[in-house]
């Protein structure tokens, strides 16, 4: 009786802090989009009730006139390119980790594994030093390989850890009916690992569309800059005087991690619950 009671208070507790999570997140949406539909006045009126008129002139004015419109681009194409990049490298990386043999294999395993421990901050310096050099600095392609050599570690350890789940019975079958390596990748194990692939692609765009570090670092021209990285600035320059103008640019930073998590939900479940049960 005294371990039944101790399990059943053990699993109200969880909930409890379940529910507790749940509401805060909920209460910090309403406030981030209830607020970003006021006027100046309306939120100086009142923080936590709800928009007597909403509008969407917040809106229209950090996506035209704060920047945030020309940012939100420069972002999908920096975290859409380092994403694809990642996933084809990650792929064919974990692919060889998995099904082919070659001598020191397991030595560059634990060589890419090493790199996880290494702290971004230590590397600020050295990349900002040899990227001056080479002059990439301020571009697409310079923070789009920083990014990628960053997620990469771990995109090669989660791939390579979903593609040996896959029962090798499969990948023999494959070989016998004649597929090629990159055949046998893009049509049987590819399918295979959807759950896996997709949680990847998540992960590395949520961790790369929310960077400032690198972005403040080495994306200096206006033109060019991140939305994170104009958001800061933006805040910076208006602060407390332009909140609402803040919350709508923050709404828009965060819509399409929200709406990515949203559509692919069901994947990202099962790639968390695969990942579990290896």
């Amino acid at each position: 009786m005294r371990r039944d009671a101790s399990s059943l208070l053990y699993k109200v507790l969880v909930q409890a802090i379940f529910v507790f999570i749940s509401l805060t997140i909920v209460f910090a949406l309403y406030y981030l989009v209830a607020n970003s539909l006021k006027s100046g006045a309306e939120f100086q009126s009142g923080q936590f009730a709800p928009p007597r008129q909403p509008t969407v002139s917040n809106y229209r004015y950090v996506w035209t006139e704060g920047g945030i419109g020309l940012a939100f681009r420069n972002s999908l194409i920096i975290c859409g390119s380092s994403v694809a990049v990642s996933m084809l490298i990650s792929l064919l990386s974990g692919y060889a980790f998995s099904f082919l043999r070659f001598g020191g294999r397991r030595i560059l395993s634990y060589l890419i594994l090493a790199t996880m421990y290494v702290s971004p901050m230590a590397l600020v310096i050295p990349l900002f030093m040899q990227f001056g050099k080479l002059h990439l600095t301020n571009t697409f392609v310079g923070i789009i390989l920083i990014y990628v050599g960053l997620n990469l570690a771990y995109s090669i350890y989660l791939m390579t850890t979903y593609l040996r789940s896959i029962p090798g019975e499969i990948v023999e079958a494959a070989f016998m009916d004649g597929c090629g390596h990159l055949r046998l990748l893009g049509r049987v194990l590819l399918p295979l690992s959807k759950a896996g692939v997709i949680v990847l692609g998540i992960i590395t765009f949520s961790l790369t569309w929310n960077d400032l570090l690198f972005a403040f670092i080495f994306l200096q021209d206006e033109q060019r800059q991140t939305i994170m990285l104009a958001i800061a600035k933006f805040q910076g320059k208006y602060g407390q005087a332009n909140m609402t103008h803040v919350l709508a640019a923050l709404v828009i930073a965060a819509a399409p991690v929200v709406v990515l998590y949203l559509l692919a939900q069901r994947f990202f479940r099962e790639g968390i619950v695969s990942g579990a049960v290896k």
